[in-house]
């Protein structure tokens, strides 16, 4: 609940200023801002700027609770904030209950400070008003970057067209901005203070993440904003493009996550990459059966890795104690308060990296994301430059975010060695080049700008209108009409006649058959063709046969589902102790990507094929019961793209529980495995004699022997999570079916 509420107007926003409502006691006062007077209305952000360490608490509103606002001059931003300072309830000690007074400063875009003064004149208030920095900061920067900061910079003040150079000292949080201020992940606010301007401060957010990021996992699985915009500049690397989090599945082809069921998330998208995060669920008890450790596991190859962790404890418990592990090594005590960041660097030799976060009192531990960068990656020399897609005419080139980039040039030539044209210059990743001769081959070169300087031009990609890089067209008959219409406008292989004109065109494909007249588009079938051409003018003058070697792919790739040998197509079902088989396939310019990805009302994940090593890949749906939407995308080196949906349905029993049992029978070990049998024969005897309801029962106590601790110490938490879902879901169908004789 908030209260104490203030509301102003200035360039066009409705500035509204509130308390928390703590009786006589000062609170955090904050500030939102609409383009209407009904909203929407932005985040909650606090005003209250500290800078003097004899400066009252900022936390606090300097001990006030907002009263007013007093408009001096709107139309030059010269306000004053009056706050309320209570004196704690006792207006008769110490001179009662007194008023704050402080002018309101505005920065850029809607930022507004307020600072404590000892005492001020009004003078001070012809330097409150707003100004625009024309200067843009990157958004988000490689960990560890010097960014080369200017020593001026140009503002232009509201309400004036005419800029300034003014002097500008930088800091990041508010300390001096060192070679080191950005070794470490995460949010950072750039701060620009300007002399001349009352010591006005421009604020940047900007992030950091280091380049050669391969998982970035926000604990929880929310996309928060800080989340995605970091992950939207680690394209080429990342592993996890699309998935925040998920649990850990060995039977994955890429398998990672977190490990078993004794975890929860906390934190909504709302938030951010800190106030997002998963705890073990253990209750905050000592001996809990959830054990102590929080662990994730990742899937990577052998070699030399830093390991990034992120702690906060969004409910400030001071007494949580807990230890970081990686691969079993402890590494660190674990600070839970204050945005706390560790990074550790290791050797990995069993293709697993480990990361364990293990309570050393009752709390229960918890963590809010885990980032993991190789440190042999080689940067990608393309900086992702491709083409998205291609006309007889155009083609659109699209790249991928640089860190610390604040735009980017897209290049041209007609010469793989140049020289290379700009064609575009601005901040977005994607451009479409017009009007492109298809008889010419392209080449295409990307770089970004940051603060003050262009990064090296990347590696070049080459196009041809009508076709795609590997030289595969799609688009033949549109394509070789404009190649005719060119030659029959005089202009065949370089020769002109401009005396008597072309009579006639001719044409054939392949070195056999007879010569035919060009008199308008042709259809020609998937293949590879060679065409040659040739002209004649009106005096009978013939020119050199022309030739021209091409490609022609139309048909998008297919595919193929399977079970056990059986294909799978729209609403068939199978149990889920099969595997499912997915296979991609192309049968003239050949795959460049195939992928498949399987998703309920719950579970979601994306299988990409390999495709140095086949064309399929094997699904395990074991403990997921139910209807399933499968998604199937793959392309050609042509451009042809498939997507199609499938359903699927995945069903479950009583044997397929018991091969289930068989398969991962190396993983459960105890005393109790010959009564979670016996339940599953006493199941499917009552199923024999039709008495379905009586099965469920036998099912119950089943689950129940499953979730007992001493068999829950000695079985594979995974395993135990696919006995229990197929269990729950058979209890779901049985329950209530009533048999007949």
């Amino acid at each position: 609940m908030r209260e104490a509420p203030a509301m102003f107007k200035y360039n066009g926003k409705f500035y509204l200023l509130t308390s928390s409502a703590t009786g006589w006691a000062p609170n955090e006062n904050m500030y939102s801002v609409a383009d209407h007077i009904l909203g929407p209305w932005s985040p909650l952000t606090d005003p209250f700027v500290r800078t003097s360490s004899s400066d009252p608490d900022p936390k606090k509103a300097f001990n006030s609770q907002t009263a007013s606002v007093i408009p001096v001059d709107p139309a030059k931003g010269k306000f004053i904030y009056v706050g309320d300072d209570w004196n704690g309830g006792n207006f008769s000690a110490n001179g009662g209950a007194k008023y704050v007074w402080s002018p309101i400063e505005f920065g850029q875009g809607t930022d507004i400070s307020i600072k404590w003064y000892g005492s001020w004149t009004t003078d001070i208030l012809n330097k409150m008003g707003g100004v625009t920095a024309n200067l843009k900061s990157p958004e988000v920067i490689a960990a560890g970057a010097v960014l080369d900061l200017p020593s001026q910079i140009e503002v232009t003040p509201y309400g004036s067209s005419t800029a300034a150079v003014t002097p500008v000292a930088w800091s990041v949080n508010s300390q001096p901005v060192t070679a080191a201020t950005f070794a470490l992940p995460g949010p950072y606010t750039l701060e620009a203070v300007l002399p001349s301007y009352n010591n006005k401060t421009i604020r940047f957010p900007i992030y950091a993440v280091p380049e050669k990021t391969i998982y970035f996992v926000n604990s929880g699985g929310q996309a928060t904003s800080d989340y995605s915009l970091m992950t939207s500049y680690l394209q080429d690397t990342l592993l996890n493009k699309s998935v925040v989090e998920q649990v850990y599945r060995a039977a994955d082809a890429l398998p990672w996550g977190y490990v078993g069921t004794n975890s929860n998330p906390a934190g909504s998208a709302e938030g951010d990459i800190f106030s997002t995060l998963r705890y073990l669920n253990g209750g905050n008890v000592a001996n809990s059966p959830a054990g102590t450790d929080l662990t994730y596991k990742f899937t990577v190859n052998n070699g030399s890795y830093t390991v990034y962790t992120g702690f906060n404890d969004i409910w400030s418990n001071a007494t949580r104690k807990a230890d970081l592990y990686i691969n079993g090594v402890k590494k660190t005590a674990i600070t839970f308060i204050s945005n706390k960041v560790y990074a550790h660097t290791i050797d990995v030799t069993g293709g697993t990296i480990e990361v364990t976060v293990r309570n050393t009192v009752a709390q229960d531990p918890l963590i809010n994301w885990i980032l993991i960068v190789d440190n042999n990656l080689t940067p990608d020399p393309l900086m992702g430059l491709h083409a998205v897609s291609i006309t007889s005419d155009s083609a659109t080139l699209a790249w991928n975010k640089a860190l610390g980039s604040t735009s980017y040039t897209l290049y041209r030539s007609i010469d793989a060695d140049g020289p290379y044209a700009p064609i575009y210059r601005g901040g977005a990743t994607s451009f479409t080049d017009t009007g492109m001769d298809p008889a010419v081959k392209y080449y295409y070169k990307v770089s970004h700008m940051g603060l003050s300087s262009e990064s090296p031009l990347s590696d070049s990609v080459s196009v041809l209108a009508g076709s795609n890089e590997a030289g595969y067209h799609t688009e033949f008959n549109r394509c070789w009409q404009q190649w005719l219409v060119h030659l029959r406008g005089n202009h065949l292989a370089g020769h002109a006649d401009d005396l008597s004109g072309v009579a006639k065109t001719e044409y054939k494909i392949g070195d056999s058959g007879d010569w035919r007249a060009y008199s308008g588009p042709f259809m020609l079938q998937d293949g590879l063709y060679t065409l040659q051409y040739r002209s004649t003018d009106r005096a009978g003058n013939a020119e050199d046969v022309q030739q021209q070697s091409f490609k022609i792919d139309q048909t998008v790739p297919g595919f193929k589902l399977s079970v056990n040998g059986r294909e799978i197509k729209e609403g068939d079902s199978f149990e889920d102790y099969l595997p499912l088989a997915f296979q991609a396939f192309d049968n003239l310019s050949g795959l460049v990507s195939a992928q498949i990805s399987v998703s309920d009302s719950v579970y979601n994940a994306v299988y990409k094929v390999d495709l140095t090593k086949g064309p399929s890949v094997v699904i395990d749906l074991a403990g997921k019961p139910g209807t399933h939407t499968v998604v199937v995308s793959a392309e050609d080196a042509a451009g042809n793209k498939l997507q199609q949906k499938v359903q699927i349905q995945v069903a479950t029993s009583v044997n397929s529980i018991n091969r289930l049992f068989e398969r991962y029978k190396d993983r459960m070990k105890g005393p109790m495995l010959s009564q979670l049998s016996n339940s599953l024969k006493q199941a499917q005897h009552q199923l024999d004699m039709n008495r379905p309801d009586h099965a469920a029962k036998h099912m119950q106590d089943f689950v129940k022997h499953l979730n007992s601790r001493p068999l829950g110490e000695e079985m594979d938490p995974i395993v135990k999570a696919i006995l229990l879902a197929d269990a729950n879901a058979l209890i779901t169908q049985w329950s209530g079916m009533s048999g007949s004789k």
